[in-house]
C-alpha cells in the first residue's frame, strides 16, 4: 500500500485493496489519509477519491514520520487538541488508537481516544457475548460494553468482525438487540458498520427460502390432477 507500506490485505483490517495504474492502496488508509478528501463520484477513482488527490496526498505524507513505527508515510493525524502525532492507519490499529468511520472520519491517537464511561452491570466471570471467551471487567480499548444494556461485553476483534457481516441494516447488540444506541456508541469508538444489506443477504444466498414449493413429494401422489396441481391456498 501506497500510504501504510502494508503488504498484508486483511480486509477486516485494511478494507478493499485498490490498484490503478501502478498505484496500490487500502480502502481504510484512504478514508483516513487527513489530506484527502473525496471530489469524485462513487464510481470515479477508489471510492470517489481521485487518483491525482492520492497522489498529492502520498507527495506531502513522504516525509512524515509514523510516532509508531517510525517510519516515513505517516498519513492519519490526530485529531486531539494540538495533539502533533501522525500515524499509519495499521499501526495505529495496533497501537490502540481509534479511526472512526463517520461524519468527518476523524482519528485519534491512544491518549486522545474516546472511551466508555458506561458502568458495566458486575457479572462472576464476564464472557464475551460472541466468542463466550472470558474478557475483563472493564471497558476498555480491547473490551467494549453495550451502552443500552450494560451487561453485554464483546472483544473489538470480536464485534467489528460481526459489524462487517450484519452491516448497518443488520447490526445490533447480540444480547438486548438495541440499534440506536448501540451503532451510535460502536461508531463513535471506531467500529466501521458498513453502509449495506447484510453479508448473508447479499447474492441471493438465501434466494431459495423465498421460492414456494409447488410439486407434491411423496412416493404415490393421490393428487386427481397429479403431482404439480397447487392452490393458492390451502
Amino acid at each position: 500500500c501506497g500510504l501504510c507500506q502494508r503488504a498484508e490485505h486483511d480486509p477486516e483490517l485494511f478494507g478493499q485493496t485498490c490498484q490503478q495504474d501502478g498505484l496500490r492502496v487500502h480502502e481504510n488508509c484512504l478514508y483516513h489519509a487527513s489530506g484527502l478528501s473525496q471530489r469524485g463520484a462513487d464510481d470515479e477513482g477508489f471510492f470517489g477519491f481521485l487518483l491525482p488527490d492520492i497522489q498529492q496526498e502520498l507527495q506531502r505524507v513522504a516525509r512524515k514520520v509514523c510516532c509508531i513505527c517510525r517510519q516515513r508515510g505517516a498519513s492519519v493525524q490526530c485529531r486531539g487538541r494540538r495533539c502533533p502525532r501522525t500515524f499509519h492507519f495499521p499501526c495505529g490499529s495496533e497501537r490502540g488508537c481509534v479511526s472512526q468511520f463517520f461524519g468527518e472520519f476523524r482519528s485519534f491517537c491512544w491518549r486522545h481516544r474516546p472511551a466508555q464511561r458506561v458502568r458495566a452491570l458486575p457479572q462472576a466471570q464476564p464472557l464475551c457475548a460472541i466468542c463466550l471467551e472470558a474478557v475483563p471487567g472493564r471497558p476498555s480499548y480491547n473490551v467494549l460494553l453495550c451502552p443500552a444494556c450494560t451487561g453485554a461485553r464483546f472483544h473489538r476483534r470480536c464485534i467489528q468482525s460481526q459489524a462487517l457481516r450484519a452491516a448497518l441494516h443488520h447490526f445490533r447488540c447480540p444480547v438486548c438487540q438495541d440499534v440506536q444506541t448501540f451503532q451510535a456508541e460502536m461508531f463513535r469508538l471506531g467500529i466501521k458498520i458498513p453502509d449495506r444489506d447484510a453479508a448473508w443477504e447479499e447474492d441471493g444466498a438465501f434466494q431459495e427460502l423465498y421460492q414456494r414449493h409447488r410439486s407434491c413429494n411423496a412416493q404415490q401422489c393421490q393428487c386427481p390432477l397429479g403431482r404439480e396441481q397447487s392452490e393458492d391456498n390451502g
